[in-house]
């Protein structure tokens, strides 16, 4: 059961279920700040996000609820932190975390009566993991992590609880992130393997909500009419769009794309690891249809033509996609429009902790 000062609902592994949990969890109502329960965070609590500028976004895709991250909360003298994956195993004062998630929305889920001794070994065995890179292939070994391989594995090791079943890839919605999918394991689709989201966290029968700040979502209908037939589509695009690039297996870009009124592309840079910028000269869009499915040809700083190949999600917030350019390179992107003007995607410091 998951119990609440205001809500009792039973889990159940299925896709209403989880978004009922996603957006019934706890006392508040959606989009409201349980300022309340942060005050009382606990070593080993749970935080599940969205964050549509990472290049992991289309976790979020492969389930019913808008959750592509999760974070392990350590409360410390000088207040909580969270194990977080996003740049690499680090810590990150929780205000940091949280404002790394689409609209600062956050769940937070907890395991009830977890020993203070379970909460350290569980906290110290994810820690042991610091500076491990961040896994987009969703692998379960311990060369790289992903927010949710990571809570599940230091809870099964620190104190040998199973927070959720392994899912097969096969099991969740990964037609809907195929590309992408594709394009983060450099070859075909283990469809066969297992793997953890933050979604299915949630399903198991130890975790429970506490607090949630996500509005109520309605499960996806594919029946449902495109989701910009009564506008022109290409205004859907109006704004600035700030997100992560791929130039090669081992390099990441922030890349800020600037469009007009009508959806045309009027700036556009790439931020490269080094602090260095390099323009972009152009992009268009052609065509941009309905769905919101979209194919794009990219015109760099040296010239270089490239292919995108993508989709805009979120309710048109997020765009999601996989490039080729002319010389055989590959890639994926993603990017989320921004509310004000662009900021880098700066990886933030990592927060000391005090011991």
């Amino acid at each position: 059961m998951v119990r609440s000062r205001s809500h009792s609902v039973t889990i159940l592994p299925t896709a209403l279920m989880v978004l009922l949990i996603v957006s019934l969890g706890g006392s508040v109502r959606g989009g409201e700040e349980p300022v309340d329960e942060l005050a009382h965070l606990r070593t080993g609590d749970v935080l599940c996000q969205h964050v549509p500028s990472h290049l992991s976004s289309f976790v979020a895709d492969l389930g019913t609820a808008p959750l592509s991250n999760a974070g392990l909360v350590v409360v410390t003298p000088q207040g909580p932190l969270v194990i977080d994956t996003l740049a690499g195993v680090r810590t990150l004062p929780l205000a940091d975390w949280i404002s790394q998630g689409a609209g600062r929305k956050y769940l937070l889920a907890r395991v009830p009566n977890l020993s203070s001794v379970d909460a350290v070994a569980i906290s110290q065995t994810a820690l042991a993991w610091r500076g491990r890179p961040h896994d987009l292939a969703l692998a379960l070994d311990d060369q790289a992590f992903s927010g949710a391989e990571l809570v599940y594995k230091a809870y099964l090791r620190g104190a040998r609880i199973q927070l959720a079943r392994r899912t097969r890839l096969a099991d969740l919605n990964w037609k809907e992130c195929a590309p992408s999918l594709r394009e983060a394991l450099r070859g075909e689709l283990p469809l066969d393997s297992l793997v953890v989201i933050p979604e299915t966290l949630l399903t198991g029968r130890h975790l429970q909500v506490v607090a949630s700040t996500f509005p109520p979502v309605e499960p996806r209908n594919s029946d449902a009419p495109g989701l910009f037939e009564n506008e022109a589509p290409h205004r859907r695009l109006q704004g600035v769009w700030s997100g992560q690039y791929t130039f090669d297996a081992r390099t990441t870009a922030v890349v800020i794309l600037r469009f007009g009124h009508e959806g045309e592309f009027t700036s556009g840079s790439f931020l490269l690891p080094d602090g260095t910028t390099s323009p972009i000269q152009r992009v268009g869009i052609v065509p941009l249809d309905a769905t919101g499915e979209f194919v794009a040809e990219l015109v760099d700083a040296r010239g270089f033509t490239t292919e995108i190949r993508g989709h805009l999600r979120d309710a048109g917030d997020r765009l999601v996609g996989t490039w080729k350019d002319e010389r055989a390179q590959r890639g994926m992107c993603s990017l989320a429009r921004l509310p004000g003007a662009p900021a880098p995607l700066a990886a933030a410091p990592e927060a000391p902790l005090s011991r």
